[in-house]
Order: C-alpha cells, then structure tokens, then sequence
C-alpha cells in the first residue's frame, strides 16, 4: 500500500526520466540499502582561517524527500541526542526544498534556532556558544551515483555551505566570520551535512540566504557585484541583495531561510556584525603576524646571499639549478630581450629587459633578483655569450 501511494506521488508530480527511474529502484529496493559510513568532522572554518584558512539549472521543488533522513535522523548519525531531539520540537522549520544543478542536486531538508541545542556547542576564546542556528543539507550526484564516503573513498569532493545576509557583503560576512562550522557523512549514497554558526534569527527582518557551492575556502564563494563566467553570485549593493548568477557553470545553490519574522531583533542585529567584525580583525591580526614572521625568515635567507651586487658564485654553489627552466634567448636590434619560466612547486618569472644592464656588472653574469617565500627562495641568473645570446638561469634553494 506504501509503495502505491509513492508511485501515485511520482505520476502526479511527472519528474523527469532518469529521476523517475531512480524513484523506481529506491521503491523495489524498500530501503534494503545500507551504509556503514561514519561522520566526517569539518574544522570551524573561523578556527581554520584563523590559522591558515543541466537538469534544471537553479530549478526548486520539494519532490521525493521521503527518500532523505530527516534532520532528527542525520543529527542522530553524530550520535547528537540533543540536537536529534530539538529537529523534533516545533521550534524545527521543515523545509525540504531541492534545487538541481549540472552535477549535483541539493536540498535543503530543515533548519532550527535557538539555545543549548547541541551536544557540541562550539567554543571560541574560552566562550561557549549557546545561541545557534542549525541547517541540514542533503546533496546528491545528479547522475544518480553515490556521493564519495570520507570514511573509504579518496579525494572526496569538497562543499561549502555559508549563510549570507541582505544588507551585508557576502565577501565580508559569511561562515567564515559567523563562528560557522559543519559535520558531514553519507548515507545510503547521500551526503548529509549539517552547518551551525551564530545564530541568525536576529536577522528576520531581512532575507537571510544559505549558499552551497564546491571547495572550503572563502574564495570559492566567488561573488562579486557585476556577473561574470567565473561569478557564482551576484551582490547588489543598492538592494543588499544576494542571487545566482545563471551563466555560471557550476553548483550555486542559493536557498532563502524561513526566519521567523517576530525574532527580528535589530540591536543583537548590529551586536553581531559588531563581534563578528572585532573577531576577523584579530583572526587577520594573527594571519599577518605569521605572514610577517614567515617573510621575516625568508628575508633573512635572502640577504645571506646579496651584497653590492650579489653574490653570483654563492649562488651557483649553493642553489640548485632548475634544469628544465634554462633556456637561451636572443636580443633584438636594440638590445631588447624577454623571457618566462615557470618550474611547478618552485615558481614562475617574466621579465623583459636589455642587455645595456650587462655594462653596470664587472662580469658577464648578473643575479636578477630574489623572490621568496616560508619554504624557498628562488633566483635568477643572467649569463651574456660571446655570440650576443643571453642564457637564462633559474635556481632556488629550500628553506
């Protein structure tokens, strides 16, 4: 009787034929498949850059989520009892939303707010983060195969899911100045993840948007305020608002959290953007810090090396040779000469120049110049032939 009624469902909602086929082997497997994958823990992105850090294109329905565990279900998977528990109050919002993509389909299954919801409430500073928001997201592989498991497979695909707020920057406010973090694992070939961060109700008043891109670094949000091949969103500074950008060739979900809009609280509003700008100037204090530091090292190995006018032989005994970089060019009628090499994990240059620099040097090589970071430095030597060639010579040396 169960299975007529789905079947039912799936005539009168008229997916398409690889979902339809899809819909029937989940129905003659009666959810015999299963799965022995164990969650996958997801560093805080905050903490992480504190430290470091077409089916139907963009189309939306709420088809087949009998086919999904609930949020309650996927919070269980973390061995979560108290957030399992709070997916079951009626303070969860149901949502169920799907939107598919070239290469993946993504639902957003549920959302929560609220106070000591979770067995592992973050900790930042020394503080214990009571008030959060919860999301849980399911995504799929469009073609139907099974979503990669961290617990067996390699180079499982990376996704970063980030709310968004009108009003607000999407490059300055996201997951990563949120106290944002994530757990993910699959089941049954679908990977479940659930995203917490400061909780947003604070912010009802305006739309609130959840983003799910490829990747884990702020860069792979890829917005920008004008559209482009390599945007996935678009921020309208006039309007504060978020939106896909269609032309990109990729996944940009992009979903609008049903906030409640009698929690919009406009003074714990500004109070957040407040702490979340004073928390990423010292995450960024501390990055530069290292930064310096690491240049700092890198410096003082350069500087080994130079003098008035560099110390060619030094280098040529103590760096090594990047082989296949060396190369041989002739300067045009007046001296003019170019060259660029490119030596993975060591560095690339371009340069165009001309032989007069030969008549400032006592010798007929010259060292170009230094660059560097915490793991090398790399130099470049110039040598004048007798036949009026220049010879180009990379090196780098390991810190």
């Amino acid at each position: 009787m169960k299975n007529e009624k789905i079947i039912e469902a799936y005539h009168t909602i008229r997916p398409d034929e690889e979902s339809r086929q899809r819909v029937m082997e989940t129905i003659r497997e009666k959810g015999s498949r299963t799965n022995n994958s164990k969650p996958r823990w997801i560093a805080r992105p905050a903490v992480a850059a504190a430290i470091l850090v077409l089916a139907l294109a963009g189309g939306v329905t709420s088809y087949a989520m009998w086919r999904y565990l609930t949020p309650s279900q996927v919070a269980d998977e973390f061995e979560n009892k108290t957030l399992a528990a709070a997916f079951e109050t009626e303070n969860a919002v149901s949502i169920g939303e799907k939107q598919y993509f070239k290469d993946y389909n993504v639902t957003l299954l549920g959302m929560l707010s609220g106070s000591n919801l979770s067995d592992y409430l973050p900790e930042i500073n020394g503080e214990i983060q009571k008030e959060q928001t919860y999301c849980v997201l399911a995504i799929e592989n469009a073609d139907g195969s099974a979503m990669k498991d961290f617990s067996r497979d390699e180079a499982p695909k990376e996704f970063l899911v980030s709310p968004f707020i009108q009003g607000e920057s999407p490059l300055k406010v996201n997951i990563f100045h949120m106290n944002g973090g994530a757990v993910s694992c699959v089941k049954n070939g679908v990977l479940y993840r659930i995203v917490d961060c400061d909780e947003l109700s604070a912010f009802a008043d305006r739309k609130v948007y959840l983003a799910v891109v490829e990747g884990a670094m702020p860069c792979d949000l890829h917005v920008a305020e004008k559209p482009g091949e390599k945007v996935a969103y678009i921020y309208d500074k006039k309007t504060g608002e978020a939106m896909r950008n269609e032309a990109f060739d990729g996944l940009n979900a992009l979903f609008t959290l049903p906030l409640s809009a009698d929690k919009a609280d406009e003074k714990r509003a500004d109070e957040l953007l407040k702490k979340w700008s004073r928390e990423t100037a010292v995450s960024d204090s501390v990055a530069k810090k290292d930064e310096s530091e690491q240049e700092d090292k890198a410096l003082k190995m350069v500087r080994k090396y130079i003098h008035e006018r560099y110390d060619a032989k030094a280098i040529q005994k103590e760096f090594t040779l990047i082989k296949s970089a060396v190369q041989t060019v002739k300067p045009d009628k007046d001296g003019n000469f170019s060259y660029h090499w490119e030596a993975m994990g060591t560095g690339e240059e371009s340069v165009a120049a001309n032989v007069e620099k030969f008549e400032t040097f006592d010798s007929n090589l010259i060292v170009r110049g230094f660059g560097a970071d915490d793991k090398m430095i790399t130099t470049t030597l110039w040598k004048l032939n007798n036949d009026g060639t220049v010879t180009i010579m990379p090196y780098y040396k390991k810190i």
